[in-house]
């Protein structure tokens, strides 16, 4: 079991369903399945905007900067990136390695720069 499975407990995301309707019943099944959908979310959320930190940090700007699409950068929705759920990107390679990824903060600009988009890719 990866760090990204225990990523929220079912009793948060019980409470987060019934927040506005304090008396509807939801089955554990619901709330299971609630809970993975917002695992994935935001497990994808991270991983895209590290991806506009990184891009930031490269020094890029515009339009083409974000790898939209990301083409082999990303993931879907429905797949795990298979990393814990901080806020960094890293690399298993050394940092002397031509491939190695810097170190990258999520800040919240970059959060509010994926929102629209990924918001759509999960309508």
């Amino acid at each position: 079991m990866s760090n990204n499975e225990n990523l929220l407990e079912p009793s948060l995301t019980r409470k987060l369903l019934l927040q506005h309707h304090p008396n509807q019943r939801i089955t554990n099944d619901a709330v299971n399945a609630a809970n993975e959908l917002l695992r994935l979310f935001i497990i994808e959320a991270r991983h895209r905007a590290a991806v506009e930190a990184e891009c930031e940090q490269e020094g890029e700007d515009g339009v083409g900067t974000r790898r939209r699409k990301y083409g082999e950068d990303t993931m879907g929705p429905n797949e795990s990136d298979g990393e814990d759920g901080d806020s960094q990107i890293s690399d298993e390679l050394s940092p002397n390695h031509p491939n190695s990824q810097k170190l990258v903060t999520i800040r919240a600009e970059h959060i509010t720069k994926i929102a629209a988009e990924l918001l759509m890719d999960f309508s």
